[in-house]
């Protein structure tokens, strides 16, 4: 069963601007979801960073996985979570990847992944 998780990382965050990269505990807040998918038993060629941040997916890159740079209509303010996902995985599709299950993960310790798509 071949499996991935694509982490959603939005670079226009109202609240904290730059969260996503900005200093915790050490390291980008990002890398910690990126750990925790790898920690998982998921491959670093199976873990995607989706986001409309080349900032972001450079943080990304540096723990080696991959990319999916979204644009402005699936990352605005308007945009739904759920339509970046369908945006992610159409990507994947058009690269020739194909997975059984896709998991959104999440930042709760004891709970890394809480969606899963088939």
């Amino acid at each position: 069963m071949k499996t991935a998780a694509i982490i959603l990382a939005r670079g226009g965050s109202k609240g904290v601007p730059k969260k996503n990269i900005i200093d915790f505990c050490g390291k980008p807040l990002l890398s910690w979801t990126i750990e925790q998918c790898l920690d998982s038993g998921i491959d670093s060629s199976n873990v995607f960073v989706s986001s409309d941040s080349q900032e972001i997916l450079d943080v990304g890159e540096e723990y080696g996985v991959g990319s999916i740079l979204r644009t402005q209509e699936v990352s605005g303010d308007g945009a739904t979570s759920e339509i970046s996902w369908i945006y992610s995985i159409d990507y994947l599709k058009s690269k020739g990847l194909e997975y059984d299950w896709i998991f959104a993960p999440h930042k709760n310790p004891g709970q890394v992944f809480v969606n899963a798509f088939k």
